[in-house]
Order: C-alpha cells, then structure tokens, then sequence
C-alpha cells in the first residue's frame, strides 16, 4: 500500500482514474498555509507538510502544479491578519492581472484557469485525546479566548477578533464537506482517517480561518453578486491535522495531496448541479 502512494498520490485504481486529468488543465486553483512553532509544540507538523509539498511542487509533480502559493505562518494573530491581507491582495492581482506568487509578470501558462480558487490552511490539533485524522472544520467564530499567549505573546480573552461584527458571528466554509470526507476515505488506506468538526477552538487557528473566512466574503462574495459574469470565486476551509507519533508526516502529505482532488471533484460536482437546476 504505501508503494503505491509514494508512486502515484492515490491508493487505488478509482481515485486514480479520478485524478487523471491534468492539474496542469484544471480551473481550480490553491493556495496553502501551515504554522510555524508555538507553545511547546517546537516542529509544528504543518510547517512540515507545506515544505514537503513545496519540495514536491518545485520538482515537478504535477498533482500540485494547480496550487498558485505554500506558505508557512508565523503563530500569531498580528502575522494571520498579515498573511490575510496579503493573500487577498495577491488574490486582486490573480484576478486582474494573472500575476502568480512565484512569477512577477503575467503568464498564461501559470495564472489560474479562471473559476475557483482554495483556501486551506492546515493547524495541529495538539490536544489531548483527541482522534488520530484530517478534521475539516466546517465553521470559525468570531472570538478570540487564547488558552496561552500567541508567538508574539499576544493573548485576548473572550474578545472578538474583528469589532466590526458581534462576537458571536459564525462563519461557514462553502464548501461540502461531507462530500470531501466521503471521497477521501474510499479506500481502506484512507478510511477513519478523515473526521469532521463543527468547532476550531478560539486559539490562532480560528484566528485565521475566520479572518480567512470574513475577508474573503467581503473582498470576493460581494462582487460575484454585483457582476455575475465574474466567474472568481474563492472558497476557504480550515484542516487540522494530528502529530507525527499518530499520523507520519508521508502519509499527511498523501492525505493533503487527495484533499486537494476531493475538493476539486465536489467543485465540480456543485457546478454541474447548478447547471442541471438552471435548466
């Protein structure tokens, strides 16, 4: 079994088949973050994950040549609205210009091919008895109640992250889910490995996602209603992952790589649907 995933990302003949189609032809585009090192958590495992995958995209694999910018945030909420900032603002410019992280100038052969692009931010779950997966978190709240100081030594309690809105707003990703769960655990390598959470915690990692989550819908939603031949939208959704000791760092990074295909796939599943309902 693991041959067979260092090969080819997949662990069977079906998600093979379902990724057969170039990421280099796909309409969807991603953007990845991890944390870097907090509390006593010295090597964060996302910080890991995204420089495998960053090793892996530069060398040419081609089930990441779709994913537009990695990068590694530092575990502070100064540096989440930071980072926030910037991906929207590198997100104008997709949009406008074509411009991609890595390459300055516009090129047809590296800008997204035009529908959607992703989100994923990747935190460890580094709380005891906590399951061994992939949990994708389905909502982010509007709290900040940091259990221990940030990186920065930051630390609000019971305050809201943005005062612009009450602090009891809760954000949802758009994205289904249930669906993604379905699709990645369809083999016996993947099975029990994927968990589903309604609740981020109140920590950095809900910092980002409802940061992530608020910019992205005021930036981004706003303007696909305003012009509905737009055609850009972005979707957002928070993954925690588990330590190294529960799930080894090769194994996430197959797991990541098929997360990206099972979003694809329920993309795609939601527009053809769309579609068929507009007939």
């Amino acid at each position: 079994m693991m041959d067979r995933f260092k090969s080819d990302g997949f662990a069977d003949e079906s998600d093979a088949r379902a990724s057969s189609k170039s990421r280099e032809e796909s309409d969807i585009s991603f953007i990845l973050t991890g944390f870097g090192p907090f509390g006593k958590i010295s090597l964060n495992p996302t910080a890991e994950i995204i420089k495998g995958l960053t090793e892996k995209r530069n060398n040419g694999d081609v089930r990441l040549s779709n994913v537009l910018k990695l990068k590694i945030v530092h575990t502070s909420a100064e540096s989440v609205r930071n980072e926030v900032e910037e991906i929207v603002s590198f997100l104008h410019d997709v949009k406008n210009t074509g411009k991609t992280i890595d390459d300055d100038q516009p090129s047809s052969a590296s800008k997204p091919r035009g529908r959607d692009i992703v989100l994923i931010h990747f935190g460890v779950n580094h709380m005891k008895g906590k399951k061994a997966q992939f949990q994708l978190e389905q909502n982010a709240y509007n709290e900040a109640n940091f259990r221990i100081p940030d990186e920065n030594g930051y630390q609000p309690k019971k305050s809201p992250i943005n005062e612009m809105y009450d602090m009891s707003l809760k954000l949802c990703t758009d994205l289904n889910v249930k669906r993604i769960k379905t699709s990645m655990e369809n083999d016996d390598f993947s099975k029990g490995l994927i968990g589903l959470s309604g609740d981020a915690g109140r920590f950095v990692c809900n910092f980002l996602y409802w940061s992530s989550l608020c910019r992205i819908q005021e930036e981004f939603a706003r303007k696909i209603v305003e012009d509905k031949n737009d055609g850009f939208k972005v979707h957002v959704l928070f993954v925690h992952v588990p330590s190294f000791e529960q799930i080894p760092l090769e194994k996430q990074e197959y797991l990541s790589i098929k997360l990206l295909a099972c979003i694809e796939a329920a993309i795609l599943a939601k527009e053809k649907k769309e579609r068929r309902n507009r007939k």
